[in-house]
């Protein structure tokens, strides 16, 4: 129906657009208004029908936490005033998100799969050309003053990796980790349905990255989905520890360990000189990581601190905390909490909710689309007919 079909596209925009994918740069600073003006639309269509779309009543505590912390954000983080008119149309998103029926979230998870499958279908084989030697056409391209590419169209190359013999696949994302990590979590809303084609390529594009970050979080979204299911698992995480080994020992011995599973993955988990950290923990430069030392023991611990950016290379909890305080991150997870409790399955909420703070640890864009629409579609996962026991229960139901 229109009505839905109107949804998903603004929802799709809001999707990809907030994680700063290529194709969405031109409108960056009004996607949320574009996919407000699409989800409007959906709205009105679905009040003239006998059933709309959107009849669900448990929105009022969802979306007054949420507006909660997005004002806090802007209030902490001194922001202008068209950042304050552009909250509006980014809580109508969520609005719409929490008031859409249960029995269409199944079909959002899908949809949201799908639009990543066709997008690797295009853009992972061009890039495989590209490592070959097909010329593709290109031209320079940045986002704001971090991120520096050539962008093939079909795929981005990072200006810092054009003359390294390993390239990481990333598309049209900023980063192999954003891209790792937005399929991962995908994925998780995916239970019991990896062998469709579509999770299949996305798998396959997923691998391509070579993102700890996001080979991390799959492992967690593996044995969440094992937990979720009922199913008893200590085979299973036997099975996954010889066959991890088995890989990594195959990675050390092939070509000398001269291979990009071992240098881009494997290195990184090795102990530093300082034997205090492994190597692939850089998520933060060593002079914020002292300033944030000293920040937790400040005053301004509980609301935030304002940050100097003219410093490229810091990501994940400790730049969010920092930025917001302990204050901001408490409302963050009480909104999570509230907006992600309504599922059927108190497992599935479980693991949405530590899904969510693995990701935060890495990358903590607590509010990008990209990032929260899997964690709610995840919460809210109808398991019936992955129990056995739930299985046959509902089919004994009288109908």
């Amino acid at each position: 129906m229109l009505s839905y079909w109107l949804f998903c596209i603004g929802i799709l925009i809001a999707y990809y657009a907030s994680m700063n994918v290529w194709l969405f740069w031109a409108i960056e600073n009004l996607y949320a208004v574009i996919a407000a003006f699409f989800l409007i639309l959906s709205m009105l269509l679905a009040n003239s029908m006998n059933r709309s779309l959107f009849s669900r009543r448990d929105f009022l505590f969802p979306i007054v936490s949420c507006s909660v912390i997005l004002f806090y954000q802007l209030l902490v983080n001194n922001s202008v005033f068209n950042s304050y008119l552009l909250v509006f149309f980014r809580l109508f998103i969520f609005f719409l998100l929490f008031r859409l029926n249960k029995e269409y979230l199944p079909k959002l998870s899908t949809f949201l799969c799908k639009s990543m499958a066709c997008l690797m279908l295009i853009s992972l084989p061009a890039f495989l050309l590209y490592m070959f030697g097909f010329p593709f056409p290109g031209r320079n391209a940045q986002w704001h003053d971090l991120y520096f590419f050539t962008n093939h169209y079909l795929f981005l190359v990072s200006d810092g990796a054009i003359n390294q013999i390993f390239q990481r696949f990333h598309s049209v994302f900023l980063e192999p980790g954003h891209l790792g990590t937005a399929i991962v979590l995908l994925l998780a809303t995916q239970c019991g349905k990896w062998r469709q084609w579509y999770n299949v390529v996305n798998i396959v594009a997923l691998l391509s990255t070579f993102s700890l970050a996001a080979y991390g979080l799959f492992v967690i979204v593996i044995f969440m989905h094992m937990w979720i299911q009922r199913k008893n698992i200590v085979m299973k995480i036997l099975f996954v520890v010889v066959l991890i080994s088995a890989v990594v020992g195959g990675s050390f011995v092939y070509n000398g360990g001269d291979n990009m599973l071992n240098q881009l993955i494997l290195a990184r988990l090795e102990v530093n000189d300082t034997g205090d950290d492994i190597e692939g923990n850089n998520r933060v430069s060593a002079n914020f990581e002292a300033e944030f030392n000293s920040y937790m023991e400040s005053s301004d611990v509980f609301f935030g601190r304002e940050m100097d950016k003219s410093t490229f290379g810091n990501a994940g909890y400790r730049v969010y905390i920092y930025e917001n305080g302990i204050v901001g991150f408490f409302l963050v997870y009480l909104f999570y909490f509230i907006s992600l409790k309504g599922g059927t399955d108190k497992r599935a909420f479980i693991a949405a909710i530590v899904l969510s703070l693995a990701n935060f640890w890495i990358r903590a864009y607590p509010f990008w689309y990209g990032f929260y629409i899997p964690y709610y579609l995840m919460a809210y996962m109808d398991i019936t007919n992955m129990i056995p026991a739930k299985a046959e229960l509902k089919r004994e139901m009288p109908k």
